[in-house]
């Protein structure tokens, strides 16, 4: 039963993830460079009716989740702990 318990380790490291999100709903360029200092590279940017691209300034919860999941389970562990610290 013990093994079962430690089985997902990322559980707790999302809980705190989503508690410390909830915070920063007002601080969301914030949450938009701490994805990019954590190693997130791609998608962080819009795009006007011109084609010119703007970084992202806004960012909701469901959002940052998916930029940490659009890599690998090498590379979302990274991106994961790199957050964490």
């Amino acid at each position: 039963m013990e093994k079962k318990l430690n089985r997902f380790t990322w559980v707790q490291t999302h809980n705190e993830l989503t508690q410390y999100l909830t915070t920063m709903k007002n601080r969301q360029k914030e949450l938009v460079d701490l994805l990019k200092s954590a190693g997130v590279t791609a998608g962080l940017v819009n795009e006007d009716l011109k084609g010119n691209r703007i970084d992202l300034e806004e960012i909701d919860l469901f959002s940052f989740y998916c930029f940490i999941y659009n890599y690998g389970s090498e590379k979302r562990v990274q991106i994961l702990q790199s957050i964490a610290k």
